[in-house]
């Protein structure tokens, strides 16, 4: 890339920080309010964060404290636990706390409250990631004004900003997803043989962490292996074929490497797995059943929620457009031998309906935007790709076509992050209340 593309992939990425980084610390309880926890290193079970957190955060601790490697949680694989671990471990973040005063409580209450401030850096490392992909990739395969659209509208959807501020696999799991497809295009683009193997190896390498940090983040497995299949009917050498099983083994290795004790304790793994499946596509458990509905409705359900919420309606278009160019250059004819705008966003395509198909016709679509969540980086490819086609085509000048063009697709989901990154900046009513009650009611 060029200066000016470092020059606005920086713009881009400092302004998807200012809409992450504050308000990462919401949730934070005045410690003087609750005396029985605070001084042991506790938080309350009432902190008000999102509901799923401290299984990232507490479940490490407890099994720092009960001095075991086991998690024994199989809903969500173990690398952000087992990340926390380490990294917990490693800064002596558990220094002076004791399984005593923790043994019987609520796992809720195991996890002082920075170390929920530490942890959701991971999820903001996520963003970021996905951010300086989606631009990267536009930028390889179609060109800068893709790539500025691209950047722009996945640091500004509203779903990503929302979830960069929780310490949840989905965030994390979605920028290794976003790196992986970004090894795989490039290793298409790359003119040195050796460059090109090595960037496949390392999509295997990354789609492997993707998987072993949510599962559903295998998604990007289509895409990852259709490069693969490519790349062998364009080289048909010895050395291609190599390097391409050893990157389909990466994925596998990876993912166990991650998540150990899948293996280690497998009846546990299968039925957290099964249930947490059922949960989403056949039992609903947990979620009334007035929110439940059939699997079909609820794909749709959560594609009305991406064009009305988390990339907005011109995206949703937009990306419909992209796919104008595939039937372009198929009548051209040597669809697979070249790169070209129109293979890129089939890739992109195919591995979006196939996730779609699989992974979105859930019962409780309700309480599952974190699986619309995975998907929007490759809507915003498409949606840029579509913004390039119709730049092309528009009977106006540039100047004035690309500035209006990303500002319709941006405007929607701009407006929406504003307000939530405003919303994590505020102090809880719950909080408030405290200090009134404290301020007027004598102890």
């Amino acid at each position: 890339m060029r200066r000016i593309d470092w020059l606005a992939a920086t713009a881009v990425l400092l302004f998807a920080a200012a809409l992450r980084i504050p308000g990462i610390s919401y949730g934070a309880l005045n410690p003087a309010y609750f005396p029985s926890y605070a001084p042991k290193g506790m938080a309350h079970e009432m902190l008000p964060i999102q509901p799923d957190e401290y299984l990232s955060v507490a479940v490490p601790v407890n099994m720092a404290l009960r001095n075991r490697l086991n998690p024994e949680f199989f809903e969500y694989p173990s690398f952000i636990i087992n990340t926390n671990f380490l990294l917990f471990q490693l800064t002596n973040a558990l220094d002076g706390m004791s399984l005593a005063d923790r043994d019987g409580l609520s796992l809720r209450v195991y996890a002082a409250f920075p170390l929920y401030v530490f942890s959701r850096m991971l999820s903001v490392f996520g963003g970021m990631l996905m951010v300086a992909c989606a631009y990267a990739i536009s930028r390889a395969a179609v060109g800068r004004f893709a790539a500025l659209c691209a950047g722009l509208l996945v640091a500004v959807s509203y779903t990503l900003v929302q979830h960069a501020h929780y310490i949840k696999p989905g965030s994390l799991a979605t920028g290794w997803m976003t790196l992986a497809a970004w090894a795989c295009i490039m290793s298409l683009y790359a003119q040195r043989p050796r460059s090109r193997r090595r960037l496949y190896i390392l999509a295997g390498v990354v789609t492997g962490l993707a998987a072993t940090t949510r599962y559903n983040a295998l998604a990007v497995a289509p895409l990852f292996l259709c490069v693969g299949l490519l790349q062998l009917h364009r080289r048909r050498s010895r050395r291609t074929l190599l390097a391409t099983i050893l990157a389909w083994f990466m994925v596998p290795l990876v993912f166990f490497l991650g998540s150990p004790y899948i293996l280690r304790d497998f009846d546990r793994f299968w039925g957290d797995f099964s249930y947490i499946v059922g949960q989403f596509t056949t039992t609903g458990r947990n979620v009334p059943e007035y929110f439940l509905v059939e699997p079909w409705t609820g794909l749709m359900v959560l594609l009305l929620y991406a064009a009305l919420f988390a990339i907005g309606l011109p995206a949703m278009l937009l990306a419909i457009v992209s796919l104008a160019e595939i039937p372009r250059q198929l009548r051209l004819g040597g669809f697979l031998k070249r790169n070209s705008i129109g293979l890129y966003a089939a890739l992109v395509a195919i591995m979006v309906a196939a996730y779609m198909l699989l992974a979105m016709r859930t019962i409780r679509p309700g309480h599952s935007d974190n699986l619309l969540l995975l998907i929007l980086p490759f809507l915003a490819l498409l949606s840029a790709a579509g913004a390039d086609w119709l730049a092309k085509r528009s009977p106006w000048p540039p100047a004035l076509t690309m500035p209006a063009i990303a500002l319709l697709l941006i405007a929607q989901p701009l407006i929406l992050s504003v307000q939530v990154a405003r919303m994590f900046t505020q102090p809880d009513t719950r909080h408030l209340m405290l200090d009134w009650i404290y301020e007027r009611v004598p102890p």
